[in-house]
């Protein structure tokens, strides 16, 4: 029992991670212009787009502005590209 509290509080806590700074590591960088204090607007070079924010939760949140379905949490942003939790945190350039 004491595993699952354990395995639920992790998938809270990677979601409080600082998507936009991750995403950073990961070769996308800010579009100052559009980026404000409560939404990070952050581009790659191959054209992805996402803007993320903070919810009261604490959890970050994006969405993609040329994809409706494209938005949720980091679990949702490594699911839509095909790239593992472990690899986007480590910085592996999606």
């Amino acid at each position: 029992m004491d595993e699952n509290i354990k395995i639920a509080n992790d998938i809270k806590d990677i979601k409080k991670l600082p998507l936009d700074i991750i995403l950073i590591n990961n070769g996308y960088y800010y579009d100052r212009e559009k980026s404000s204090q409560n939404y990070k607007v952050v581009k790659n070079d191959n054209g992805d787009k996402v803007i993320i924010s903070r919810a009261t939760s604490g959890d970050y949140l994006y969405f993609n502005p040329n994809n409706d379905s494209d938005k949720g949490n980091i679990y949702s942003f490594c699911k839509n590209r095909g790239v593992s939790i472990k690899d986007l945190i480590d910085g592996n350039k999606i």
